[in-house]
């Protein structure tokens, strides 16, 4: 048998009401007895997914015999029964379908109305699967070439349309979401932390209320229930996890709102059509990601200051190296004195010689005692414009003076050799007389220090005083360098414990080591460019710990590549043939083959991966590419151009 329905007051053609409703009559006999009349009984099949659903139809009943004999009945008006759907975007849909389904004129149209629910109600739509499925219809529509394609994107239709009907929110969730959008606005228009504070509070008791609905709901599941024991052990890691929420609205307004919104959006898609036990084991592992998350804000933190901390330790260091090290004022200047009244004298010894090694040594005091009237020229410049000597500066003077001072020697020594007597015989009878008296003294000068020598003590004790000065001053350097690289090395083995790259940790180590042993060797400005080298190093271990922060905000470990999640995701993920499988039939964007294959996918509410934004990417490289044809017809062009406008920016996928 079978029935033929004609569309009431539509005045298509003939061929588009040519569809045929046709259906297996299971016919069923009834007790051929005395009294009893012959009937037939007619199971006609669900046509909720049908494209007529919801329309008013003729009906026309023919039969056939085995002898080939036929006979039908008139038309019988009535309504093909239809899902009443809840869901606004569910209706829009259902209210589309019926109309590109019998005339594919209207594709571009209903590609419209798609495109404009992606855009008006993002805010509803509560899986990335659904919204990923949306894109696939509404390009279905504008790239389908065949009878085929037109079916595939409206047969997605009615599953799409199925699965928002699934996805209809509690009360608790709704508040859920609201208090998300609210916090979510307020973090974008930068709100002060005391209306973060708010929002984060508003969130906070919102999450507890959709744990609350949730534990409710498990309970009474009577077929994955809880023991008692579990269902204490239930309700305290929800009374745990309000705790840590709380306890993370106490840290920093910005950073801490951010956080709490990712972990809500988080549980609100892992909830999806979750066991009881599955619930226990989201509750667990959300504890312990709010653990990392404040250890990782705290460690954040640490790693500011210890920045901050490095730059002060630089420049101070810095600092000491343009200060002059106190020494003893009064001993320096009579060293000085002495010096020069020394080189004068013996450049006056060394020019009555009148021997050509004489006056090469007359010149090399000469040039000291022009240096010398530098340096106090330079001393008179600084004490004018208030500076002080730098202390390499000091040490570069001082070993220019153990110089000037070892060449003074030197000739004095060359003075008091054997043979020095012979030159007094040619001497004057006044000069050899006073060459008789030096030789008389000879024996006690032998035990006595030279002038030259007694300026070298006097030297020596001075640099002695720089020299503790400035290891004073290094050595509390160098302390205050340990103590930063000993704060560094915690947080190192923090991250090594949480699973994190610390990598560039290490590098600044050795950077900070480095710098310890140049200012114990009294190298300031190579400690200083060691600090330069260990400040860099830390601020890339910075931006390390920003991204691990941003993957513990979805769900991973710290370190763990994207596409490490647990979870299969949904089919066609991760490969640019996710679009393409989808309309083939291999799998629709909802996570399921066929509507008759199984249960609900329980990865219809994971999170957003990167995966899906490249689906929504390539669709749009595809609309620029169609825009590319010189032969697109005018309307699809127009149509093509506002899409390509309204997504200016890349669509984001919603959140809740």
């Amino acid at each position: 048998m079978v029935m033929r329905a004609r569309e009431i007051g539509k005045g298509l053609a003939a061929a588009a009401l040519s569809l045929s409703l046709a259906f297996q009559a299971a016919a069923q006999d009834a007790p051929n007895a005395p009294g009893f009349t012959a009937e037939r009984h007619f199971e006609i099949p669900d046509y909720h997914e049908h494209p007529l659903a919801g329309s008013d139809v003729e009906i026309i009943i023919g039969v056939e015999d085995d002898a080939g004999r036929t006979a039908s009945t008139g038309s019988v008006r009535t309504t093909i029964p239809a899902y009443n759907f809840t869901n606004p975007i569910a209706r829009i849909m259902a209210a589309q379908r019926p109309t590109v389904a019998f005339d594919t004129q209207e594709s571009l149209r209903v590609a419209y109305e798609i495109d404009r629910i992606i855009q008006d109600f993002e805010d509803q739509i509560p899986t990335v699967p659904i919204y990923v499925a949306l894109h696939n219809i509404r390009d279905g529509f504008l790239h389908a070439e065949t009878v085929g394609d037109y079916n595939r994107a409206i047969s997605l239709m009615w599953y799409t349309m199925i699965e928002l009907e699934r996805e209809v929110p509690s009360p608790a969730e709704r508040r859920l979401r609201e208090a998300q959008r609210a916090l979510e606005e307020a973090l974008q228009n930068g709100a002060s932390d005391e209306e973060l504070r708010e929002r984060m509070e508003e969130l906070r008791q919102a999450m507890e209320e959709r744990m609350q609905e949730m534990a409710e709901q498990n309970a009474q599941d009577q077929e994955n229930g809880l023991s008692p024991e579990e269902q204490q052990q239930l309700e305290e890691m929800r009374e745990r996890l309000a705790e840590l929420m709380e306890e993370l609205q106490q840290q920093l307004a910005q950073d801490a709102a951010q956080q709490m919104l990712n972990q809500s959006q988080q549980m609100q898609q892992q909830q999806q059509q979750m066991t009881p036990q599955q619930m226990m084991q989201m509750m667990e592992q959300m504890m312990q990601n709010i653990e990392n998350i404040k250890k990782m804000m705290q460690m954040q933190r640490d790693m500011d200051q210890l920045i901050e901390d490095q730059r002060q330790l630089r420049e101070d260091t810095f600092d000491q190296q343009q200060q002059q090290p106190q020494i003893d004022p009064e001993m320096f200047e009579e060293f000085m004195q002495n010096l020069e009244d020394e080189m004068e004298r013996q450049q006056d010894i060394e020019e009555q010689e009148g021997t050509t090694e004489g006056a090469e040594n007359a010149d090399t005091l000469q040039q000291h005692r022009d240096r010398i009237d530098e340096f106090q020229q330079e001393d008179s410049q600084r004490e004018q414009n208030g500076e002080a000597m730098p202390g390499d500066e000091a040490q570069e003077r001082m070993r220019e003076l153990q110089d000037m001072t070892r060449d003074l020697q030197e000739m004095q020594r060359q003075d008091q050799q054997p043979g020095q007597d012979q030159q007094g015989q040619d001497q004057q009878p006044g000069q050899q007389g006073q060459q008789g008296q030096q030789g008389q003294q000879g024996g006690q000068q032998q035990q006595q220090q030279t002038p030259g020598e007694q300026l070298q003590q006097q030297l020596d004790e001075l640099q002695r005083q720089l020299d503790g000065e400035m290891q004073q001053q290094n050595d509390a350097l160098r302390q205050r360098q340990q103590e930063l690289q000993q704060r560094l090395d915690e947080l190192q083995q923090q991250m090594d414990d949480m699973g994190g790259d610390s990598s560039q940790m290490g590098e600044a180590q050795n950077h900070m080591d480095g710098a310890q042993g140049q200012l114990q060797q009294g190298q300031g400005q190579g400690a200083m460019q060691s600090m330069d080298d260990a400040i860099r190093a830390l601020e890339q271990a910075q931006q390390q710990m920003q991204q691990q922060m941003q993957q513990m905000q979805q769900g991973q470990q710290p370190g763990q590549q994207q596409g490490q999640q647990q979870g299969n995701g949904m089919p066609g993920q991760g490969s640019p043939q996710g679009s393409q499988d989808i309309m083939e039939g291999q799998s629709d964007p909802l996570g399921e083959m066929q509507r008759d294959n199984g249960a609900h996918n329980p990865n219809m509410g994971q999170a957003p991966t990167e995966a899906d934004r490249n689906v929504v990417r390539e669709l749009q490289d595809e609309i620029r590419e169609r825009l590319q044809d010189p032969d697109l017809d005018p309307v699809e062009r127009e149509y093509l151009e506002r899409l390509e406008q309204g997504a200016a920016g890349q669509p984001r996928p919603p959140g809740p």
